[in-house]
């Protein structure tokens, strides 16, 4: 199994004295030290007007940059916004093929509509579509990257006239394709689409059993893939903060946590009420998360940061209890581990010490296991 670092690049208020600027610097480092600490790769979000959950709104600036830092970790749009009105079709694969030129060939890149009723109305969509958008986005791309004329495509939403776009991936014949999953029906779409599967969950691993083996059903018997190959890998999720010192890191992991949960839960919200979000409406339809609504204070996030470790919501604490959190996503065939370390409240030198520990305990001890 191999490991990404996943960036959100989470600012806490106040964001006077340069903490945003901070923040993008030191996840530039961070990332730096991920290829150090031995993590397979570095994925990027691309997320709008989100604000404290993710300022990573320009996500290829983020990953220039780690490009230019690192030399053989991968780099992931992690994902990458696929409806025109957000990023259209040419400036998408454009930008795709400049990273990968620019990194050596280390591109990888996932697609979603976006998960929030402020990134798809702030573009203008209609959120009933989004889906139906980027899934036509991402059809034309491959054909985009290929050599020569692109010859067109036209579908409900794209309509892109012949044209040949430069400058080309180095990767031949384009990078790894991902999608976002989260929803039961996002996992069968990515399997159908022969895309890598990209889980974004804020559930027990073992909830996810189910929907990865129809995704991997349904990727293997792909007939129409969206890319020139089928790309048939899942990615699990975790948000992961592994200290010397266990009660330090359920504390601020837990703190960490919430964080990031509480603005999800927030962002998400508006869409619960639509047919094409329905999903969503399941999610929040849980007593755990009103439960954790009610934390306010450092005791209490780290009672709840080492119960939700121990449940596999989360990996905090100290290596002897990241470490089983992990071997139970690898126990359903999970090709690569995502963790989200830089969460909101964490200071940098804790992130630091985790991506050091976590590359240094976690990962060869898992490793070695598989």
């Amino acid at each position: 199994m191999k490991f990404g670092l996943l960036f959100e690049i989470q600012t806490e208020r106040p964001f006077e004295d340069g903490r945003e600027a901070a923040a993008w610097h030191q996840a530039i480092e961070q990332a730096a030290m991920a290829e150090e600490a031995g993590f397979d790769a570095v994925w990027a979000v691309e997320h709008h007007f989100l604000v404290e959950y993710a300022h990573c709104s320009a996500p290829e600036i983020f990953l220039t940059a780690v490009s230019q830092r690192t030399s053989r970790i991968r780099l992931g749009h992690g994902v990458a916004i696929a409806p025109p009105p957000v990023n259209h079709p040419f400036r998408l694969a454009e930008r795709v093929a400049a990273l990968d030129i620019v990194s050596n060939g280390r591109m990888e890149v996932g697609f979603g509509r976006g998960f929030s009723e402020l990134e798809q109305r702030g573009f203008n969509m209609d959120p009933e579509h989004t889906r139906e958008m980027a899934v036509e986005a991402v059809r034309a791309l491959p054909g985009i990257w290929a050599p020569g004329e692109f010859p067109g495509y036209q579908g409900n939403f794209v309509d892109l006239p012949a044209r040949t776009v430069v400058p080309k991936p180095l990767q031949d014949p384009h990078p790894p394709l991902w999608w976002a999953c989260t929803s039961p029906a996002s996992f069968t779409l990515a399997g159908d689409l022969g895309l890598g599967c990209l889980c974004f969950a804020f559930q027990p691993p073992e909830e996810l059993e189910e929907r990865i083996a129809q995704y991997r059903e349904h990727a293997a018997g792909a007939r129409d893939p969206a890319g020139a190959f089928v790309n048939n890998q899942v990615a699990g999720y975790t948000v992961a903060l592994c200290l010397e010192d266990r009660e330090e890191a359920q504390r601020m992991g837990g703190y960490g946590y919430l964080f990031n949960l509480r603005r999800w839960i927030d962002y998400i919200r508006p869409l619960a009420t639509l047919p094409s979000h329905r999903f969503y409406a399941e999610l929040l339809d849980n007593p755990l998360l009103e439960a954790l609504d009610s934390v306010d204070d450092a005791t209490e996030a780290g009672r709840i940061g080492g119960m939700l470790a121990e449940l596999g919501y989360c990996a905090v604490g100290d290596p002897s209890d990241c470490i089983p959190v992990v071997k139970r996503h690898e126990s359903l065939g999970i090709d690569q581990m995502l963790v989200l370390m830089q969460t909101g409240g964490v200071p940098h030198e804790k992130v630091c010490e985790s991506i050091r520990l976590f590359g240094s305990e976690v990962i060869p001890a898992c490793r070695t296991a598989s």
